[in-house]
């Protein structure tokens, strides 16, 4: 098992997050874990919503595009550069259905990987990874829980390192009955937001408050 450490000035986690409009919970009794060897000790630099640190974790149930509300952008605590180079797992088994650069509409997420999940309630999920610095799997391979995907990076737009944001971090988010394809290499779109808790026994992580705040 992976541990997640709040920032230290975001309040302590309490409670399973409601899913606003739009979003749905994770299902009861799917194990999820967080994205990392286990072990490993991560920090959460930006939770849920665009109040929660990133402007672009916005939509739950847009048709056209990312439903990302509920993503998180996590790093390695206490690792020089946030953790660049250092593993991504997959946090439950799946299939590959994208890995490697996205393109045209999808660019900003540079080298990411999309996970296929089968969770045994009738609705099917996906996974990304992105702003990835190297990609491991190939798209069609099956990928057991703990399985190494990739590595923490800084890219996006083509390039392994990203002017639009100064730190290195996985942006990870949980979707229901997205598609999978549209423009470019294609990118996970449409379906619903999914709140990925608990995860890891981490809880509420809408709870966050930019840095400063009181």
């Amino acid at each position: 098992m992976a541990t997640l450490a709040l920032l230290s000035w975001a309040p302590r986690a309490a409670a399973l997050t409601s899913p606003i409009s739009g979003a749905v919970r994770y299902p009861t009794g799917s194990k999820l874990s967080l994205p990392f060897p286990a072990g490993s000790k991560i920090k959460l630099l930006s939770g849920y919503s665009p109040s929660g640190g990133s402007s672009l974790h916005a939509d739950t149930n847009a048709s056209g595009k990312a439903n990302d509300h509920y993503a998180l952008d996590l790093v390695y605590d206490g690792q020089p550069d946030a953790g660049k180079g250092l593993p991504v797992v997959a946090p439950l088994a799946g299939k590959v259905v994208k890995a490697g650069w996205a393109t045209s509409g999808w660019a900003n997420y540079g080298q990411r990987v999309i996970l296929e999940h089968d969770l045994g309630d009738g609705h099917k999920y996906h996974s990304l990874y992105a702003h990835l610095d190297s990609v491991t799997v190939t798209e069609g391979a099956t990928v057991s829980a703990g399985q190494k995907l990739d590595a923490l990076g800084q890219s996006c737009q083509g390039a392994l390192s990203c002017a639009s944001f100064s730190t290195p971090h996985l942006h990870w988010v949980l979707h229901r009955d997205s598609l999978v394809g549209g423009s470019g290499t294609g990118g996970s779109y449409g379906g619903n937001a999914a709140v990925p808790e608990p995860m890891d026994g981490a809880e509420n992580l809408i709870r966050f408050r930019p840095k400063g705040a009181r």
